[in-house]
C-alpha cells in the first residue's frame, strides 16, 4: 500500500488543489459489477474471480481499507444490490443460479436462493421487503427478503436485458430485446400499464433518478432516452454516439446523466442542457452514482482490479483504463476555496 499525495494548478489559475492517489490489493481476475450502499459508506464489486469485495469509503480518504471478501459463488458474480435499509446486508447474483444474501456484521453468507436459471440482474425495492431478479430464461424471480424465499416467478414474452423500480416503488420496469420499456404497476407483473417505445433496437439497460422524475434507457440503436415518469412521455434523446449504450445512472441530485458504450467512452452529461460535460476513455460494463455525493464508479474493460479517480470543475487527468473507477466532482466550500478531488486505484 501506497500514498501519493501533490498539490496542482487549477485551470483557474488557483493553487492548493490536491490529488491523491491509494493502491490496494485487488480482485484476482476482470470486475463485472460495483454498487454504493445507501449511505455511500461503502462500495462493493463483483468479479469473474467468483468473489464480492466490499470498502469502507471515506469522503476524505477515499477507499479506506478492505471490510469483507465473500467468497461463495461458483461462477463470476454478475451483479450486486444493497439492501435500502441496512448498511450490513448485499445481494449478489451469479450463473451459478444463485442469489445469495451477505451479513456484513459477520462477513458471510446467511442465505442462499436458487433460481432456474443463470442470473443476469437484481434490484431491491426501495422498501426493503423485496428483491427481483431476472435470470437468462427472462423469468423474474420475487424474493421475500424476510423469508428468504422466492414467493413467485413470471416468465417474460421477450429477452429480458433489465429490471428496475422507481423510487416510491410504485412502478416496475423491464427492458427488453424488442426496444421496449415495459411500465408495470407493481405488484402486478402480467401486464404492463405502459410499454414504452424507446429504441428502435434491444434496450440494453434503464434506470431510474433518486428524485423520482425521469427514466433514462439505452440501447443497440446507440440511442439514449429520458422520459417523464409523470406523463411517461419522452422528453430527450441523446443520440450523439456511434455504439450501442450498455449501462447509465442518474447523479445523486438528478443533475447528471453518465453512460457507456461499446467504444470504450464514458460521457456524462447534464440533464438541464443535454450538454456532455465529462468523458472518460474507459471500457465499462457497469456505472454506479454515490448516492449522496458527485461520485461515480465504473467497472469494464480486460483489467483484473478496481481503481477510482475524482473529477470537477479542476480535472485530475489521471486515468486507470480496463478496471473500476471513481470518478468524484469536487466540493466547492465557498467562492474563494479550494476545491479537493482524489485519485484511488485499487490493483489485482
Amino acid at each position: 500500500q501506497w500514498w501519493q499525495l501533490q498539490c496542482r494548478r487549477a485551470s483557474d489559475g488557483s493553487t492548493g488543489s490536491r490529488v491523491r492517489t491509494q493502491e490496494l490489493a485487488g480482485h484476482r481476475k476482470r470486475v463485472y459489477c460495483v454498487a454504493w450502499s445507501a449511505s455511500g459508506a461503502r462500495l462493493a464489486s463483483g468479479s469473474q474471480d467468483c468473489t464480492a469485495r466490499v470498502w469502507a469509503v471515506d469522503a476524505e480518504r477515499g477507499i479506506d481499507r478492505l471490510l469483507h471478501e465473500l467468497k461463495g459463488h461458483d461462477q463470476s458474480v454478475g451483479n450486486m444490490s444493497w439492501d435500502p435499509a441496512s448498511e450490513e446486508r448485499l445481494a449478489t447474483c451469479s450463473g451459478d443460479r444463485s442469489v445469495r444474501f451477505w451479513d456484513l456484521r459477520a462477513g458471510k453468507c446467511v442465505a442462499r436462493v436458487d433460481t432456474g436459471a443463470g442470473n443476469l440482474n437484481l434490484a431491491w425495492h426501495p422498501d426493503g421487503r423485496t428483491l427481483a431478479v431476472g435470470d437468462m430464461d427472462d423469468v423474474v424471480s420475487v424474493v421475500d427478503t424476510r423469508t428468504l424465499r422466492i414467493a413467485r416467478a413470471q416468465s417474460m414474452p421477450y429477452t429480458l436485458f433489465e429490471l428496475g423500480w422507481s423510487r416510491d416503488g410504485a412502478r416496475f420496469f423491464t427492458s427488453s430485446g424488442r426496444g421496449v420499456v415495459d411500465v408495470h404497476d407493481w405488484p402486478d407483473l402480467a401486464a404492463p400499464v405502459r410499454s414504452l417505445p424507446a429504441h428502435t433496437s434491444a434496450c440494453f439497460c434503464l434506470a431510474s433518478d433518486p428524485q423520482g422524475r425521469w427514466l433514462a434507457s439505452g440501447g443497440a440503436d446507440a440511442l439514449v432516452s429520458l422520459w417523464d415518469l409523470g406523463s411517461l412521455a419522452c422528453v430527450r434523446t441523446l443520440a450523439a454516439l456511434d455504439s450501442p449504450v450498455r449501462t447509465l445512472g442518474f447523479s445523486h441530485d438528478s443533475s447528471h446523466l453518465a453512460y457507456a458504450t461499446d467504444d470504450a467512452l464514458i460521457d456524462v452529461v447534464a440533464l438541464g442542457s443535454g450538454e456532455l460535460v465529462r468523458q472518460v476513455q474507459c471500457p465499462t460494463q457497469q456505472v454506479a452514482w454515490h448516492p449522496r455525493l458527485p461520485a461515480l464508479a465504473y467497472v469494464g474493460g480486460e483489467g483484473e482490479g478496481v481503481s477510482t479517480r475524482n473529477w470537477g470543475d479542476h480535472v485530475s487527468r489521471t486515468i486507470t483504463t480496463h478496471s473500476l473507477g471513481l470518478d468524484a466532482i469536487p466540493f466547492l466550500r465557498g467562492p474563494n476555496q479550494n476545491a479537493h478531488w482524489g485519485s484511488w486505484r485499487v490493483l489485482p
